[in-house]
């Protein structure tokens, strides 16, 4: 039976649930569990919630991203600040490359978590937020002229920061806009 459960067996032959296949992130041929850096995140005293999910990345498949809630009294951290705190415990490619916090006005995030009707976090529909707005940085970046990527072709020909907004965002990803 395939019910697309993460898990292992316990030494008294119990199964343990860990998360969900689809939730898995692949960066560069990594494996990435959210729940481990889930877990780092749940230590850090200014974040009572955390969503941890892959983005699309050209150059590595995905890159691992989160979505925070701020605790109550506490100042939001910066993101290197919060990406060193991952790096402490877990290795360097685990911590969050692109960071949102929840109800911030100047990013567009939502002001809540979309859930199930359980009240479950609703993992998919977070995912889809963090590609949108990870898309929409890179197209505003490229369109204005600055190149975020620095890539060249295997011809040594430099692509142009529009041809390349365009093959990124237009083929790859084009059902998230």
């Amino acid at each position: 039976m395939h019910t697309g459960d993460e898990g292992y067996f316990d030494e008294d032959g119990y199964v343990v649930i860990t998360g969900r296949i689809k939730d898995l992130i692949i960066r560069g041929g990594e494996n990435i569990t959210p729940l481990e850096i889930e877990e780092r995140l749940f230590q850090y005293a200014a974040i009572t919630q955390a969503s941890v999910f892959g983005i699309p990345s050209e150059r590595y498949g995905e890159e691992v991203a989160a979505f925070f809630e701020l605790a109550e009294g506490y100042a939001k951290s910066t993101d290197e600040a919060i990406r060193d705190w991952v790096r402490q415990t877990l290795a360097r490619f685990k911590a969050p490359v692109r960071i949102w916090w929840l109800g911030d006005t100047q990013t567009g995030c939502p002001s809540e978590w979309p859930k199930t009707a359980n009240g479950k976090l609703r993992k998919i529909d977070i995912r889809a937020i963090g590609t949108r707005k990870c898309l929409s940085w890179i197209r505003n970046f490229c369109l204005r002229g600055t190149n975020p990527f620095r890539h060249r072709t295997g011809t040594g020909r430099s692509i142009g920061n529009r041809e390349r907004a365009r093959t990124f965002i237009g083929t790859s990803f084009s059902y998230v806009l």
